[in-house]
């Protein structure tokens, strides 16, 4: 028999529709540290991490998605910098085997 999920999406889970993921699992490798996600995503069911939504003060969630925003952002500053270094690196290394050449 094939497992079914049925999520019922209120006003409140639309609103705050961007912390479903960090409520399931974390969209980046690397969890980091003071997360306060991790421990919603030991509970038993994907319906009851969504449900997190309905239960917790609005205060709570905005606090949860600056969080996430700030977080985000962090990821994507460290990962653009490590693709221009690595584009730097890779045009180094092709300038020192032409003047191998």
């Amino acid at each position: 028999m094939k497992n079914t999920c049925y999520i019922y999406f209120t006003e409140r889970k639309i609103k705050y529709a961007d912390l479903v993921i960090p409520f399931t699992k974390c969209p980046f490798k690397k969890v980091e540290p003071d997360c306060p996600f991790v421990e919603y995503w030991k509970l038993a069911s994907v319906e009851k991490q969504i449900q997190i939504i309905e239960d917790l003060p609005e205060k709570e969630l905005d606090l949860l998605r600056e969080h996430h925003r700030l977080c985000q952002e962090r990821k994507m500053r460290n990962a653009r910098s490590w693709w221009r270094l690595r584009g730097i690196i890779g045009i180094f290394n092709k300038d020192m085997v032409f003047e191998g050449h």
